[in-house]
Parts: C-alpha cells; structure tokens; sequence
C-alpha cells in the first residue's frame, strides 16, 4: 500500500489507505493522464479504507463494477446500491471503506476545466465547486451510456500501443466525458444544459469549419472550436445542426476521412498500411475505419491503396 500511495497521489490528490484488519493487502492497478482527467482501475486483495485529503484540485468519482462502496461524506452514511457510483466534490471530509476483491474505476475531473466546461455551456461564470450529488446514477439511459465511454478508455490502460491514449485521440475523448460527467451527474445546473440553447449565427459556423478544414489533425473538441469562434459550446452544437444538420465533431470526423481518403490515395503501398493512415487521422477501430470508408467511397481502403497511381 505504501507504493500505491506513492504511485497515484500525484494523479489522484493525496490520500491514505489502510487495511482495517491489520493485514497488508496486495493491489493490482493500472492508471493514466489523459488532459484534464486522470483514470485509475483497482482491485485490492483484502478490505481497505481510504480517505483522500479534505481539500482537492478535482472532483472525484469512484465506479463499484462487482461490488458495492460504503462511504461517509459531508457528516453521511452512504452505502452505494447496485447501479450508483460516488462522486464527491473538491471540498469536504469524506472515507470510503472498499470490500476485498472489488473493482474500482477511478476517475478525477480536474477542478478548473470542468468549470471552464460548464461556463462554455451555461454562458455564465462557474465561481464556486459544483453541489455535485455525491450519487451518481449508473442504471439511467446516460449514466449506462457514460460508464461505457469510461470502460472504453479504462480498458486501454496498460496497452503500450493503444490508439486511445494518443493525445489527438485522448484528449478530445476525455473533453468528451466532462461534458457527459455534467450531462449526467445531478447538480444545480442540469436545467440550464438541458435548455434549448440559441443557434450560433452562420459566421460562428464557419470559423469552426475553417478550423477544422485547416487543421483536421489536431486534438480539436468541441470547446475548443466554441472558444474560438466566441460564442458558448451549447451554441456551437446547435448552430451546427441548423446549419449543416450534424453536430461539430461529426464535421471533424468527416474532414479526417476525406484526408484520410487524400492520404490512401498518395501513399505508397509497399510502406504504408490502412492502419497507418487510419490512426494519423485519428479512427482508432480499424473495422468501424473500413465500413464508414466503404460506405463513403464505394471500396474498402485497401483497394484504395493498392490502386494503380
């Protein structure tokens, strides 16, 4: 336990970890950094009780995938039922007592960018922590939806050649899961985001789409482009849908299969491969890859690439 400190207090805040019953468990974790968030998966071979520092940089949650948490937050007992998870703030005294053999996910939101996140949408200051409700719904529509996202990157872990934890992958994947996290997750602004928000106006849309268009291989999200075309990410995304009818990342995703299409086209085939070009362009399931190809252009990539020049 003394290296499992060591190794995820920088990811994860400090934090203490004992065994209540005097035994020294052994761990089996994997972990990463991803942006804005980092993830951890842990399993210990006996009880343990951990207890993070009372002041944090982030808001944390803790995903029970064959078991069940018992906590005490905020001066409560909370003793998670199937389907929930824990999430808690960036301030408060809070132990949580995990039984020997669970799984846990980890998962920590960096404090100051899921504010930034939730301004982008609200168009308005995010000046203090978020009343987070420290349960969070895993049985809903979105909470099932948002944990597959989170086990997506989890089952990365530990791969060293893993297309997800590249940086123009990962990083607009974990944009992606704060702005599911304030989707989901019950706090004071849910009404605010799921309000109708106003379209952005044409002139928005195409700064997004120059940007794009000039630069399909970075690690653009959808705050990005909001940031830089100044107006809110729930504008963008709807600006988006008026005008053109998909969303801003589904634009991003078909510039990057025509460039992706551009480059089979180029390419040598005796020193480049389809999955090559694939993962430059950032599809990182070589088959999903194939069939949106095959789909758009009448012929698999292959064919593409081994076609005479």
């Amino acid at each position: 336990m003394d290296d499992e400190r060591k190794e995820l207090a920088g990811l994860f805040d400090s934090f203490d970890i004992d065994a209540p019953g005097g035994d020294r468990p052994l761990v089996k974790m994997r972990y990463a950094q991803c942006g804005p968030v980092a993830f951890g998966d842990v399993t210990h071979s006996g009880d343990v009780l951990v207890r993070p520092a009372d002041s944090r940089s982030g808001y944390h949650l803790l995903v029970p995938l064959n078991g069940r948490l018992r906590s005490h937050y905020l001066g409560t007992d909370i003793v998670l039922p199937c389907g929930t998870a824990l999430l808690y703030r960036a301030e408060g005294a809070v132990s949580t007592r995990v039984g020997a053999g669970v799984r846990v996910l980890n998962a920590r939101f960096d404090l100051a960018h899921v504010h930034r996140v939730l301004e982008s949408q609200v168009g308005e200051p995010v000046d203090e922590q978020i009343l987070f409700s420290p349960v969070f719904e895993r049985s809903t529509g979105r909470g099932m939806s948002w944990t597959r996202m989170l086990l997506t990157i989890i089952d990365q872990l530990g791969l060293d050649d893993s297309v997800m934890l590249t940086p123009s992958v990962a990083l607009p994947y974990a944009e992606s899961l704060v702005h599911g996290l304030l989707l989901t997750a019950d706090h004071p602004y849910r009404r605010l985001l799921d309000r109708q928000a106003e379209p952005a106006r044409p002139g928005a849309v195409r700064i997004a789409i120059d940007l794009m268009e000039a630069a399909p291989d970075r690690p653009l999200t959808t705050s990005v482009l909001a940031a830089e075309a100044h107006v809110s990410v729930r504008s963008l995304q709807e600006g988006f849908r008026h005008h053109l009818g998909i969303s801003p990342m589904a634009y991003l995703r078909e510039v990057r299969l025509r460039r992706a299409h551009e480059s089979l086209l180029a390419a040598d085939p005796s020193t480049t491969t389809v999955a090559s070009v694939a993962r430059r362009w950032g599809f990182t399931h070589l088959g999903r890859f194939a069939a949106v190809y095959q789909t758009a252009y009448g012929q698999p990539p292959a064919t593409t690439l081994r076609a005479p020049r």
